[in-house]
């Protein structure tokens, strides 16, 4: 890429001229040594923003690694796939209450058969109110990131975490968080993708390159799923979820 295509980096032949090396911004002896709004960070380690054009500038130009891209694309529908199981428990878990305080148990002396019948009838209801429920809950958020927009949403999640700090420059903060950025389905305000897309619960994927055991067991259950909570893990599990639910309650 060359200078022009990053606006934020510094000039390469005042870099050559500068007595600190090539990765050292120049500046003029008798003047303190820059900390905010420096040219020559990097996306694993930025300089701190004191405007919001900084920020802005820099977070929308600096190359991000394709590793990271890939690991929060990953991360994000892992992360995303546990929220929905979670809140789908927590949701049955209430229906489940509800259900049961509406149909006791029939008693020991009616048998076997009654019984029988009688979770026969709840599993059939519990799968009936677990279908007509998911798409809502799965309507929440975005369970997956389109290829294009996954760079975006983390050049707004590392802009969110480097603003300008908002006690000393509430106003440079304020232009940051409301600043538009463009998204395959239109433009959103930095903190509105923020609250849509939550990059905050991927952060560790988000601001360095994860290798380990976590990370590689992660990437592995992802690769062998390709739709969310499909059908058959639905058959494997039921019988165990009814039972934990009843055995509750």
């Amino acid at each position: 890429m060359t200078t022009e295509e990053h606006p934020c980096m510094p000039n390469p032949g005042a870099l050559r001229q500068s007595a600190g090396g090539p990765n050292v911004s120049p500046f003029t002896l008798g003047t303190p040594v820059k900390l905010y709004d420096r040219t020559d960070g990097t996306y694993l380690h930025p300089a701190p923003s004191a405007t919001a054009e900084h920020c802005i500038n820099f977070w929308a130009n600096v190359q991000i690694p394709d590793e990271i891209i890939t690991q929060v694309e990953n991360a994000y529908y892992y992360d995303r796939q546990q929220e929905i199981n979670d809140d789908m428990e927590d949701t049955m878990r209430e229906w489940t209450v509800q259900w049961m305080e509406a149909n006791p148990e029939p008693p020991k002396k009616a048998g076997p058969a009654a019984t029988e019948q009688y979770n026969q009838r709840f599993r059939d209801e519990h799968e009936v109110q677990r279908q007509a429920i998911l798409p809502e809950v799965e309507s929440k958020r975005p369970v997956r990131l389109y290829a294009y927009d996954t760079p975006q949403i983390i050049r707004a999640a590392q802009m969110a975490r480097h603003h300008p700090d908002k006690i000393k420059f509430p106003d440079e903060f304020d232009r940051v968080m409301t600043y538009p950025i463009e998204l395959l389905d239109g433009e959103y305000q930095l903190h509105e993708i923020n609250k849509k897309y939550r990059p905050s619960r991927i952060l560790p994927y988000i601001t360095a390159v994860v290798k380990d055991d976590n990370e590689a067991l992660m990437l592995e259950a992802i690769g062998q799923t390709n739709e969310l909570l499909s059908a058959w893990q639905y058959e494997r599990s039921e019988d165990r979820i009814v039972a934990q639910e009843r055995d509750q309650y």
